[in-house]
């Protein structure tokens, strides 16, 4: 429980979460004269289009506001954004297993965020599943690579569409009562004064250290000595992150930018705030994990997906999403740990790192080829990205089914 004298009380994270984004939600107001098997069929296009906004299927006021340009906050560094994307580059594989890894089951620790994601999910979907964890995944390689925060940069373009997703989940949740779980997609209504708005601003605050600390935390805890310029610069990347996803609007005081140590205190709280055990939450998870160990090519070692889980996020955090300790495969991994750890104090540790990289390129890789079914576009990555990505030596089977050398890896 906080005091009231510091800066992130109970009654402050309480008012957070009763506020969506105004800007955005009153320019979806027009979205009311809508049914709600038009509005659920308006979702199930545009997520199936990549967040691309089609003019002819939304009110006219969003699309002038989509088309307005947009710059970087005033306060935002760019040699921090520059520094940030870097290390990202440094550390991508690593990076893009801990955020399937850890930061999607951590954010699903959050009881009441976890309630309003699991209703519009389509978990028992695999397709669904995938698409929305690939998501993910392309949302943080767009907003890391360089350029991608600059003036019309694919960072910025993927989160302002993101900002509208969001604005139609809370739409479809709120007027619509949607819960695509239920026959006919109707839930019951949904309760404001008791979970919040859907998608609110701790919810999206939570988000950004989700994608940014816990990584950093990750890395570091491996055995990695950041620096505190290189992890003010990450969280200072998310921050104008958040900005172009309406985190902070009009808010006051404001809620953008932090450093590490404040974005660290303001995490901390929000999981004292609202994690716990939900059974939304370890559905969540739990679809995560199967998915994830059909994407293991050796039977003997589907374990691992939550095994690192739990590796990743601690007992406590485990606990809340339904994830129990590993069993001997957790030797295995505490084995490959060991191994990094020691690989980042000796000459020549990035080629002993090599071959421990090459199943997280492999399990990443995985998810990103799997999107381009269902005639979707291939999805294309800066050739720096893609070669951080690239496995170290895969059978000419699996070769042939990567994409070619315009699209990813």
């Amino acid at each position: 429980m906080s005091t009231s004298t510091e800066p992130w009380t109970d009654s402050r994270l309480d008012a957070l979460r009763a506020q969506g984004d105004a800007e955005i939600d009153e320019l979806l107001a027009g979205l009311d004269d809508m049914t709600r098997d038009k509005v659920i069929e308006l979702y199930s296009k545009f997520v199936r289009a990549q967040l691309d906004l089609d003019p002819d299927l939304w009110p006219a006021e969003l699309i002038t506001w989509w088309n307005q340009p947009q710059h970087l906050p005033p306060w935002a560094d760019e040699e921090k954004i520059a520094r940030a994307a870097k290390f990202s580059e440094q550390w991508l594989p690593e990076l893009l297993a801990t955020y399937l890894l850890g930061s999607l089951p951590t954010a699903y620790a959050g009881s009441k965020g976890a309630l309003a994601l699991s209703r519009i999910s389509l978990l028992g979907q695999a397709d669904s599943l995938m698409r929305r964890v690939l998501e993910t995944l392309l949302f943080v390689l767009r907003v890391n690579e360089h350029g991608g925060l600059t003036a019309g940069g694919s960072g910025v373009e993927l989160a302002r569409k993101t900002r509208v997703f969001h604005g139609l989940v809370r739409v479809m949740i709120t007027r619509f009562a949607v819960d695509v779980r239920q026959p006919k997609g109707m839930g019951t209504k949904w309760d404001t004064k008791t979970d919040g708005v859907p998608v609110n601003q701790e919810d999206l605050l939570g988000t950004l250290w989700t994608f940014s600390i816990t990584p950093l935390d990750r890395i570091e805890r491996a055995g990695a000595p950041l620096s505190d310029a290189d992890k003010d610069a990450v969280v200072h990347l998310w921050c104008v992150v958040g900005h172009f996803l309406g985190i902070g609007a009009g808010s006051s005081p404001p809620l953008l930018p932090m450093t590490y140590r404040d974005a660290a205190h303001c995490w901390s709280r929000v999981q004292e705030h609202q994690f716990g055990t939900s059974p939304q939450g370890k559905d969540l998870t739990e679809a995560l994990i199967a998915r994830c160990r059909e994407l293991v090519p050796v039977p003997g070692l589907r374990g691992l997906p939550s095994a690192v889980i739990y590796d990743n996020i601690g007992p406590e955090i485990a606990a809340y999403v339904g994830v129990a300790r590993p069993g001997p495969i957790r030797y295995l991994l505490q084995l490959g740990n060991a191994i990094f750890r020691v690989s980042l104090h000796i000459p020549g540790g990035a080629l002993i790192r090599m071959p421990l990289r090459h199943p997280l390129k492999r399990f990443v890789g995985a998810w990103l080829r799997l999107e381009r079914s269902g005639g979707r576009p291939a999805i294309t990555l800066p050739q720096a990205q893609r070669r951080r990505l690239k496995p170290l030596y895969v059978r000419p089977k699996v070769r042939r089914s990567f994409p070619s050398t315009s699209a990813v890896l």
